[in-house]
């Protein structure tokens, strides 16, 4: 669970916010406190954004989170697409083929295939961060 604290004025800083964190293993709270001091631009910025101005911070951090792992994911897929376009095949079988051993190791080649395998993973990561974030947010606001 996080907590969003609003304190006010600190010498040399305008504003400041404590973000309580409570996790759980089994079933035992163990807390940690973390303060994170921004300025009152980064709060209203925070503030502003059109996720929706009823969630409270932890939410709008979750879909802030979404959104950037999307965005991620997004970037991943069109490098999957456009690879696969130019080499007329998936990932797997141009591992299969050693297309780059075929081409000798081309820088070219050398680049696409280290590029693909990058998407191929940053893939799966993004899928499995997703789906995580969203068995988080379950647990604590389950529907």
């Amino acid at each position: 669970m996080v907590r969003l604290v609003e304190s006010g004025s600190v010498p040399g800083i305008s504003f400041s916010q404590m973000i309580l964190i409570a996790g759980s293993e089994n079933e035992e709270m163990k807390r940690m406190t973390i303060t994170i001091t921004v300025s009152e631009e980064v709060v209203r910025r925070l503030n502003d954004l059109s996720i929706a101005q009823t969630d409270d911070v932890e939410t709008k951090l979750q879909r802030l989170l979404v959104a950037e792992y999307q965005r991620r994911l997004a970037r991943y897929r069109l490098t999957d697409r456009r690879l696969s376009q130019k080499y007329g095949m998936a990932f797997e079988e141009f591992e299969r083929r050693q297309v780059t051993r075929q081409q000798e190791y081309s820088w070219e080649v050398e680049s696409d295939a280290i590029a693909w395998e990058t998407a191929i993973d940053g893939i799966q990561t993004m899928q499995q961060q997703l789906t995580g974030i969203h068995e988080l947010k379950n647990r604590h606001y389950p529907q």
